[in-house]
């Protein structure tokens, strides 16, 4: 703590006292000039954090030893999340990229002793998130839609990805030797961890439930699942490559601070101090008798941050006062099990809290009223498990709140309802950034139907249901999509039935494809599935499969085609497909009415592929196992050969017929392939 200044006339001797018991003070109780807002870090005697408190988001650093705070950075632009090791701290700062209202961010390192910094991340991307350790930084680089694992050498003056292609990583923990992050690349929250010695990536959760929170120490990682309502923390230890379970029990358990054997676990509303080699625990608790907004083991001490100041006691202290509140029912175990939640700006807003602090914290977490913060990732989860909200950093422009309510299943003609209609309510007028994903689950539900029939339907009032399926895992039994704002949806199957199919080959693929919404039949109750498909019915039916955002693409009341009237019944989809380079037509002209072919059908399909898949991995087919391969054109060969390769178009009797006119049927069986394939079925 900072010594203030005393009148002269006191004694020298009660002076000396005064300075020595300020010292001694500092180490154990330290407050702050500067409120910090967000996490701090702290590593030996220093301690660094964010503020808000010069008007502009700056780097603080505090050190314990002196009581002496100094603001690190003074430019006009936003700097936030720094940690410290050592005599260097680092951080994220964007004052080379202020064109948009948040920009992209560098990281830079400060050399506490010599006052130099300098920016380190020397490549293009947008860099977030650092953690310094045994002389190296981590952090992530949002890029081409990747977020993946960088790791810069101090000494060495040298950078590289560590992650492997397509991360999704964010919640990175470092402990000099391994980094572990959490990565939602399979579409699950799972964890990942990075050996330096080793050089190797591993995948260490394959989705059991979703993975959070890793800590790592001593080249052990833990992390908490969240699965079937109950969280509970896991460990993997590089040594010998086992994965341990260190907690049972119905209570939710979270990892909080990790130290060499030591693992500090919030468990219901009380802390435990658990020995990861002996998987026993032990009571502890913090000198407030709270649950600490922070908390850090350090050898034989343990800090409690509470989010205005720091103190520091000997373990053995805490988890005296622990064992003296279990062994005595009359105290309170803990007076005040759930901190109240405190929202955290955003680095590059314009004031120093986004909203006011909830007065009801521990009332609104029991009744599912979710705290979602605008600089963290956050899940939330339905009562019943069956639904999560995933909302991942910067989606929303400050703090809110999201409550997931339960209502009756959806009942009407032709629907069969799998789950109940999951409502989610975002309270705050905030601006939504960046989409929400939902999944919902059917796991435990006895389904007598193809289950790729399953939609994820956003129920409207006073509408018919739209399916908004973006991805289906069927290891998990899961369909997903993507939201802006508040809303319902819910897991039905859609029957329709035709009069002309029952004996087709096509039979299952139409019956499929048509409880998806995409292709619908006559007013006479037939399909005609072998009725040829015009290019405008083609295009209808492709861009109907994709649930595409209205809002994506808004018509401009302009012709896109001579042979397009904007009255003409397919216009909007001719004008979206168009307008993604799906579609080019011929001299100005798209001749809507005219049947597509085969090839004609396939190079549109693979063009929408292309923009829209993520797999690039897969092999074309040279198509020598078709005789009229020649009769393919020149500008339709190499999307013939890429559907080929993956099982898209497939011929018949060695034929794949390229001028042929398609049917309904073929049309519907492709497009069924092509959802396979996205991965929407």
């Amino acid at each position: 703590m900072r010594k203030k200044k005393k009148p002269a006339v006191l004694p020298v001797v009660l002076l000396f006292t005064l300075i020595l018991a300020g010292f001694v003070r500092a180490d154990d109780d330290v407050s702050f000039k500067s409120k910090p807002e967000g996490d701090i870090r702290t590593h030996g005697n220093s301690i660094v954090w964010m503020s808000y408190s010069s008007g502009n988001w700056d780097i603080y650093h505090l050190d314990k030893s002196t009581g002496v705070e100094t603001q690190i950075t003074h430019d006009k632009n936003t700097q936030g999340y720094p940690d410290v090791w050592q005599n260097y701290i680092v951080w994220q700062d964007n004052r080379e990229h202020t064109k948009s209202r948040l920009g992209s961010f560098d990281i830079y390192l400060y050399d506490i002793t010599s006052g130099q910094e300098k920016k380190i991340s020397s490549i293009e991307g947008d860099h977030q998130d650092p953690i310094i350790s045994d002389n190296k930084v981590v952090w992530v680089d949002n890029k081409d839609g990747d977020k993946n694992i960088m790791l810069y050498d101090i000494q060495n003056q040298t950078i590289e990805k560590v992650s492997s292609n397509e991360a999704e990583a964010f919640g990175v923990a470092f402990d000099g030797r391994v980094i572990a992050w959490v990565d939602a690349r399979g579409g699950d929250f799972d964890i990942y961890m990075y050996d330096i010695s080793q050089k190797v990536e591993k995948q260490l959760t394959h989705g059991l439930g979703d993975e959070l929170d890793p800590l790592v120490s001593g080249g052990k990682v833990v992390w908490m699942v969240e699965h079937n309502k109950v969280s509970q923390v896991y460990m993997y230890d590089t040594q010998n490559g086992y994965t341990t379970k260190l907690t049972v029990g119905d209570e939710n358990h979270r990892p909080i601070a990790f130290s060499e054997d030591s693992l500090l676990i919030i468990q219901g509303n009380k802390l435990v101090l658990n020995n990861v080699n002996t998987i026993t625990g032990q009571p502890i608790k913090s000198p407030a008798g709270t649950i600490p907004k922070q908390a850090f083991l350090s050898g034989d001490k343990v800090i409690w941050y509470d989010g205005r100041g720091m103190t520091t006691e000997k373990i053995t202290d805490a988890v005296n006062r622990g064992l003296l509140a279990e062994n005595n029912p009359e105290e309170p175990s803990n007076p005040d099990p759930k901190p109240k939640p405190t929202p955290t700006p955003t680095p590059g807003s314009s004031s120093s809290s986004s909203s006011k602090e909830d007065k009801n914290g521990e009332k609104e977490e029991v009744n599912g009223r979710k705290l979602v913060k605008a600089d963290e990732d956050k899940v939330i989860t339905s009562q019943d498990g069956r639904m999560t909200i995933k909302i991942t950093k910067g989606s929303f422009d400050k703090d809110v709140h999201i409550t997931i309510y339960q209502d009756m299943q959806y009942k009407a003609d032709g629907y069969l309802s799998l789950t109940p209609v999951y409502r989610w309510n975002i309270e705050e007028d905030a601006k939504l950034l960046k989409p929400m994903e939902i999944s919902i689950s059917y796991r435990d539900i006895a389904i007598n139907d193809n289950t790729k029939k399953i939609c994820l339907y956003e129920i409207q009032q006073n509408k018919a249901p739209k399916p908004i399926t973006l991805k289906v895992d069927h290891k998990t039994n899961t369909l997903a999509a993507r939201v802006k704002g508040s809303g319902r949806a819910a897991l039905m199957i859609y029957n329709k039935d035709f009069n002309d199919i029952e004996k087709h080959w096509a039979y299952d693929v139409v019956k499929t494809i048509a409880a998806h919404h995409i292709i619908n039949g006559y007013e006479d109750g037939s399909f005609k599935p072998d009725k040829e498909m015009s290019r405008a019915e083609f295009v209808k039916i492709l861009i109907s499969s994709l649930n595409i955002d209205e809002e994506e693409v808004q018509p401009d009341n302009k012709s896109t085609f001579q042979d397009v009237p904007d009255n003409y019944w397919a216009s909007e989809y001719i004008y979206i497909a168009y307008k993604k380079g799906w579609i080019s037509g011929f001299n100005g002209s798209f001749n809507p009415n005219s049947p597509v072919t085969r090839e004609q059908m396939v190079s549109i399909l693979m063009r929408a592929y292309e923009d829209i898949s993520t797999d690039k991995g897969y092999e074309e087919s040279d198509l020598s196992g078709y005789k009229d391969k020649g009769e393919i054109s020149s500008w339709a060969l190499d999307s013939m050969k890429r559907a080929a390769g993956l099982d898209i178009i497939k011929g018949y009797n060695n034929e794949i017929n390229p001028q042929k006119n398609a049917a309904r049927a073929e049309a519907a069986a492709m497009i069924y392939r092509y959802l396979e394939k996205l991965g929407r079925m």
